[in-house]
């Protein structure tokens, strides 16, 4: 059997999505993330603030995302993580780590023989820091292969450019230590990475009118070569906007082909 032609098919990017969808214990609100997540293509989704309680959460699936890994609070609704793969994605789970609390999960496994390691996090609004420098302790030791971190870290990394007004609630100098321990680990932000002057944000506080950037993706920086695209999505019926990243990937789709009429035909002199 003759091997497939390699024009028939061309890459297919990982279409990324990392989303602080604020509870999904409504039904509405689930039917309207999956066909969201269907609409913008998605391949792999952080979702953050499920506000599911263990042993009784609700099925968060449908014929487009049959895959998701959990890590919910096993008292209340309130915090919850998770990581949907779309049907579309071949992952193979080796191993997964989850937060007793629900404020991260990490799983790692392969997409056509590539080995990546997928983090989602939600840090408090308090002590930031001290909760990132454990969690990256703990993502360092579990992580083969191509790091992916999305999630929402609830603090500006640079305040000037990342908010309306300065964190007062929040020391300068958490702020700069988050930032040492991101270098220390040769993390990068992949949005800033390509919008190094721009001014953009993911949440508006109705109480203090302000809007921050507070949802990232972070990657190591020997890695940004696979970057394609990174933007912050608009805001709909959460209190935090979407945010996309498209990176290059092992898979492959066929190529659309079109069809082409051949206009010399319509010339063509039909004997009868």
């Amino acid at each position: 059997m003759p091997a497939p032609d390699p024009s028939m098919f061309t890459r297919e990017d990982l279409n990324i999505i990392s989303y602080n969808v604020k509870g999904l214990n409504v039904r509405e609100k689930r039917t309207r993330l999956l066909r969201d997540l269907k609409q913008y293509r998605t391949s792999i989704a952080f979702i953050q603030e499920t506000h599911f309680q263990e042993n009784r959460a609700p099925a968060l699936k449908d014929r487009n995302f049959r895959t998701g890994y959990f890590s919910n609070n096993p008292d209340r609704r309130t915090q919850g993580v998770c990581i949907l793969f779309s049907s579309r994605i071949p992952y193979i789970e080796q191993a997964t780590l989850r937060c007793k609390q629900g404020r991260f999960i990490f799983t790692k496994g392969t997409i056509s023989d590539q080995t990546y390691t997928f983090a989602n996090i939600y840090a408090p609004n308090t002590k930031q820091y001290h909760f990132l420098r454990s969690t990256v302790a703990s993502l360092m030791k579990f992580t083969e292969g191509t790091l992916i971190i999305g999630g929402d870290l609830n603090l500006a990394l640079h305040p000037d450019q990342d908010a309306t007004s300065p964190q007062g609630a929040t020391p300068q100098n958490r702020h700069a230590k988050t930032l040492r321990l991101l270098h220390q680990h040769q993390l990068a932000d992949y949005w800033r990475a390509l919008h190094p002057t721009a001014r953009d944000f993911t949440f508006y506080s109705s109480a203090h009118l302000t809007y921050t950037r507070l949802d990232y993706f972070l990657m190591t920086h020997h890695n940004l070569n696979l970057l394609n695209a990174a933007e912050i999505l608009p805001m709909t019926w959460s209190d935090h906007c979407p945010i996309r990243m498209r990176l290059k990937s092992p898979l492959y789709r066929p190529r659309q082909m079109s069809w082409r009429l051949n206009e010399s035909i319509l010339s063509d002199v039909v004997v009868t």
